[in-house]
């Protein structure tokens, strides 16, 4: 039985999606980087996606969006929700940072091995495989 593999398109395109995960030091490459690759791939698999709304621009806004965390202790949180049982978000994040500073608010920063970038070939997430 013959092993199959990928051709040059696919390789081209998990390139491109580690190329990308590397650039966002991500640990590996998930389903958003190969969309990307397949979006910013001039393979005619690209093209097609492209004539179809799929661009490079608006998966990585879309990722952006979805994967950044937001860097505040607050992010998240609903102020409508909040107000409906007496609390005011606003003022509450008012009296954090007077009290506390504005460092206080903030989350801590990703640690060292948490931004490392791995050297040469990178792994490919249980969800993307």
């Amino acid at each position: 039985m013959r092993k199959l593999g990928f051709d040059d398109d696919a390789r081209m395109v998990v390139r491109i999606a580690q190329d990308r995960a590397r650039s966002l030091q991500h640990p590996g490459i998930g389903s958003e980087h190969l969309l990307y690759g397949l979006a910013d791939s001039p393979t005619r698999a690209g093209s097609v996606a492209r004539e179809h709304g799929l661009t490079p621009g608006g998966v990585a806004m879309q990722t952006e969006r979805l994967l950044t965390p937001s860097r505040t202790m607050f992010a998240g949180l609903d102020a409508g929700a909040l107000a409906t049982i007496g609390i005011d978000l606003n003022a509450v994040r008012e009296a954090v940072e007077a009290n506390f500073g504005l460092a206080t608010a903030a989350l801590p920063a990703l640690t060292r091995r948490q931004r490392a970038r791995l050297p040469g070939h990178m792994l490919v997430t249980s969800r993307a495989r």
